[in-house]
């Protein structure tokens, strides 16, 4: 995976310690100037190699491990014999490959390889061999700490690999989530200290592939994806933790304003839906009832209807009929209402309309929103929101003296569409922002007025000058 970096740590490790001998103890290893992870991985490896030579003595062998003091002092013991331990050149190289070879999948992957490390023989372990496990590690040490917080927590003696692997991913989950964007890149930096060898100055690079790694195993695949496309359209293959700390920051400040966005466009959504529902309503409470009231015939009283004198006279004797103008309508005979059935009376009462109901739901108008949303911007991730106070230097150069003459040639062809004056204007007015936060809207609306793709090349290169401004440390960097 990194096997250029892995070689040469190898090396500097040798050299740092054995060198041309052919054998040297351990406490020369656990002295010598090389990263605390190396040497805590070499000590564990040491000392379960003395606890099964420990296991197979018939008179050790009979130590009872009931009192948890047996169990500590146990421990202590091995470590100190462990430091005494003298190790051949042959063994020594081995131990050292193998070291360096674990940290190197640790620190990128750790939730993975804590895994493979806790679970390499069986599916189930008991909590103390939990626990002993942890000792190799001190990188990333929350992981140890609450694991074993949560197990004496619920009384847990043993725990399987199911268990286990949800559980730290759900530290890790709840880690992540209370980090802002420059705690987050900072999280990282064991991965600087070991592939630099201890060199953590901010615009030393590492490979990128092992900060996506990182990200990857922690499932935070927007976060991984934002990251790659912008090393992409850097053309980088390195990135420092400087350069990681303000993509992040890039990041979060564009999730925030599509999410700003996003909550505007929900409102614009629902305002009118929901103002044409509450009208719709109030229409239905009130109409119904009048228009009943006016159409409903008023009710017949539960007696017989008589005719009148005029409309019972028989018909004529010779069956004439009479003229048109005397010609009357015929009549009904006798209703008694009372032995109607009550579904024909129904029939003469108009029925209530129907309650209008809207095309789209609220709800469907909510979720639409939040897909809109999500569609808009594919890698939000969330950072906790929190004040950052940025620090203003003292001072900082005029951006057309800052710009190098090819640069400023070039920008005004590519960026402002060979408008001189235009790029006069901007830069002056840039001028006036005192912190790259400030800097961030200028360079906004300019994107959006001259219609600019922000992941061109052109463009990339065009705020990393202007950021440049602000962040010295990222000018030189390769």
């Amino acid at each position: 995976m990194l096997e250029r970096e892995t070689e040469l740590i190898k090396q500097i490790i040798i050299e740092s310690t054995i060198n041309g001998r052919e054998a040297l103890p351990l406490s020369e290893v656990v002295g010598a100037q090389i990263p605390r992870g190396v040497k805590s991985f070499m000590l564990a490896a040491v000392m379960d190699r003395l606890e099964d030579d420990f296991r197979q003595s018939r008179t050790l062998s009979g130590i009872t491990k009931r009192i948890g003091s047996t169990v500590v002092a146990e421990r202590t013991v091995l470590q100190s014999l462990a430091t005494q331990y003298v190790l051949q050149r042959s063994e020594f190289e081995k131990l050292v490959e193998d070291t360096v070879h674990f940290l190197e999948n640790y620190l990128c992957r750790p939730q993975w390889t804590l895994v493979q490390m806790m679970f390499e023989k069986e599916e189930r372990i008991p909590f103390e061999t939990l626990v002993r496990k942890f000792e190799r590690v001190v990188d990333y040490s929350y992981y140890g700490t609450l694991v074993e917080r949560h197990a004496r927590r619920n009384n847990l003696n043993e725990i399987d690999k199911p268990y286990f692997t949800t559980l730290i991913a759900k530290i890790d989950e709840e880690i992540t989530r209370q980090h802002s964007p420059r705690e987050l890149a900072h999280l990282t930096k064991p991965i600087f200290d070991f592939l630099l060898y201890g060199d953590s100055t901010p615009t030393r690079p590492v490979p990128v592939e092992s900060i996506l790694l990182f990200f990857d195993d922690k499932k935070m695949m927007g976060v991984k994806e934002y990251i790659e496309r912008i090393c992409h359209v850097r053309a980088r293959t390195q990135i420092s933790i400087a350069e990681l700390t303000g993509i992040l920051e890039d990041l979060y400040n564009v999730e925030t304003t599509v999410k700003e966005e996003a909550q505007e466009s929900e409102q614009e959504i629902l305002k009118p839906i929901e103002q044409a529902i509450e009208t719709t309503e109030k229409r239905i409470e009130s109409e119904p009832s009048q228009e009943l009231s006016e159409q409903t015939h008023e009710p017949v009283p539960c007696e017989t209807v008589e005719l009148t004198a005029e409309e019972s006279e028989p018909a004529s004797p010779d069956n004439s009929e009479p003229p048109a103008g005397e010609r009357h309508a015929e009549q009904p005979a006798a209703i008694d209402v009372s032995q109607l059935d009550a579904t024909e009376l129904e029939k003469d009462i108009p029925e209530p309309p129907l309650p209008v109901q809207p095309v789209v739901s609220a709800d469907e108008l909510v979720a639409y929103a939040k897909e809109r949303e999500t569609q808009q911007y594919k890698t939000m991730f969330t950072f906790p929101q929190r004040s950052v106070q940025e620090e203003v230097p003292d001072e900082l150069p005029d951006i057309n003296e800052m710009l190098t003459t090819e640069q400023r040639v070039r920008f005004i062809s590519t960026i402002f569409h060979d408008d001189a004056n235009s790029s006069f204007v901007f830069y002056t007015s840039l001028n006036t922002a005192k912190t790259w936060r400030e800097a961030q809207p200028y360079l906004r609306d300019l994107f959006e007025m001259n219609k600019l793709d922000i992941l061109s090349s052109e463009v990339v290169e065009f705020t990393d000058a202007m950021q440049a401004r602000y962040q010295p440390e990222l000018r030189k960097t390769e």
